[in-house]
């Protein structure tokens, strides 16, 4: 028989080992959490299973999006490879998602020529998502700045101002007035004010959207630049 010489030792040995243990399990949990968090920053959400292996997402459409890490600026977005065997059809930068939907004719109905060729300028030159503005909205009912831009021309749909893009860039705004995204032409300009509005709401730039009738909407959306031919 095992005579228990020192009582409130032994029992603190009983307490403590489990206790222990189960911080060593907690940390174990917490670090294999950074972990995956880590992962689906880098390659996005939805692309690892439980398992831990790279798997398409998909979007609210049910489509397969294709896993992709971000090698810096310049360089985009690169797929990684899968492992399930499918064929993912759609990147998961919100561009060339678009571009990928304009190319399989998801869009000829209401695109324009020039908007094609930007979409496939931007898939040749793996243009992706720049970062937020603050995109507004101006047209022929606020005068003569809404009826030509700054070097005379008359404006259209095509047409959109910014101080900080380079003027005759494509430019795709993620979310309008109506909504969905948008291509437009930066072919004209405004007061500098604006950029320095932009930042005092988080975004990096401004860019104001001609339309038929413009009114005071406004939002900060994700958007990306294509450089002209």
């Amino acid at each position: 028989m095992v005579k228990i010489t020192n009582p409130n030792r032994f029992f603190n040995h009983v307490l403590i080992c489990p206790a222990i243990i189960g911080v060593v399990l907690f940390c174990s949990w917490q670090a294999k959490l950074n972990y995956r968090k880590l992962l689906e920053e880098t390659i996005g959400v939805g692309a690892i299973t439980t398992s831990g292996h790279l798997t398409p997402s998909t979007n609210a459409e049910g489509e397969k999006l294709l896993p992709q890490r971000n090698y810096g600026a310049g360089r985009g977005l690169e797929p990684f490879s899968v492992d399930d065997g499918s064929a993912p059809t759609l990147p998961l930068d919100p561009l060339q998602r678009c571009a990928a939907k304009v190319e399989r004719g998801d869009f000829d109905a209401t695109l324009k020529p020039w908007q094609r060729d930007a979409y496939r300028l931007a898939v040749e030159r793996g243009a992706t998502v720049s970062g937020q503005a603050w995109v507004t909205c101006y047209g022929p009912n606020e005068g003569r700045q809404g009826r030509v831009t700054a070097s005379g021309t008359p404006v259209s749909n095509r047409v959109a101002a910014a101080n900080k893009i380079k003027r005759g860039s494509y430019v795709w705004i993620a979310q309008t007035r109506g909504g969905g995204a948008t291509m437009r032409q930066i072919l004209d300009c405004g007061s500098k004010r604006n950029d320095r509005i932009a930042r005092d709401k988080g975004a990096r730039l401004w860019i104001d959207l001609w339309v038929p009738r413009a009114d005071s909407w406004s939002t900060v959306t994700d958007y990306a630049v294509i450089g002209g031919k």
